[in-house]
């Protein structure tokens, strides 16, 4: 059924040492896609693992009680759900991680250090689809432990800030400016800008939201756009090439 079948039969018949080896054989190369992306990727997973941080994974489909009916508007519903939980594709990580850390607290896992690649979704009308790759970081209870060396340090804000700011670097963004912007479900919030786009963001989980994963120690969050970062780093490498 397909052309290799017949061939194998053919020098299966006639036999491979009959077969006339050429003396050049061409070959078209492969060419590998978002190998930027993929080096950039494991860098930061490299950097935040070395920090003791553990990567999770979630599901992209959600519950839509999560979300108030003016975020549903923008948020790509599932028509044929299995459940009641997992009936809507999640605009942004942020719940899906909360979850997580409620369900470690529950199980007394009180410090924890994680994060996330995963992407998001969104809508702007019938057949208008969005999908941004995107990364989180999720820090609550301790920084560290107490050893020989050091007692445990509780995990704020300013902790959360110098990992963002070492990820930004690391991968090559060095040049950005910092600036509040309240949004609803976090407090204190930063957003990062670099050449006039927010490419990060991060504060402090609401009361709001941490009442609603029923959530009762601090939780601190950052989300970067990597779709911008990748391009920023992308844009940067070809100008040290071009010098």
């Amino acid at each position: 059924s397909l052309p290799a079948d017949i061939v194998e039969e053919i020098l299966r018949i006639d036999g491979l040492d009959n077969v006339t080896i050429p003396d050049a054989i061409t070959i078209t190369p492969s060419v590998e896609e978002n190998y930027t992306a993929e080096i950039l990727k494991e860098k930061a997973s490299d950097y935040l693992v070395g920090l003791g941080f553990y990567e999770i994974m979630t599901n992209s489909i959600t519950n839509a009680a999560y979300f108030s009916d003016e975020e549903k508007q923008s948020m790509v519903k599932m028509l044929n759900s299995l459940s009641a939980d997992l009936n809507i594709l999640r605009q942004s990580l942020f719940e899906t991680s909360l979850a997580v850390v409620a369900h470690n607290l529950n199980h007394r896992n009180t410090s924890l250090k994680l994060f996330e690649f995963g992407k998001g979704y969104a809508t702007s009308g019938p057949g208008k689809y969005q999908e941004t790759d995107q990364l989180c970081v999720v820090i609550t209870g301790n920084v560290n432990e107490d050893g020989w060396k050091q007692k445990k340090n509780g995990s704020d804000f300013y902790y959360l800030k110098g990992v963002v700011n070492g990820i930004l670097k690391l991968l090559g963004i060095h040049s950005f400016s910092i600036e509040p912007m309240p949004v609803p479900k976090l407090d204190n919030h930063i957003a990062i800008q670099s050449a006039g786009r927010i490419i990060a963001g991060a504060g402090q989980a609401s009361k709001m939201m941490l009442d609603k994963f029923d959530i009762k120690q601090p939780v601190f969050y950052a989300a970067f756009s990597w779709a911008a970062i990748v391009e920023l780093s992308s844009q940067r490498d070809n100008a040290i090439k071009e010098l």
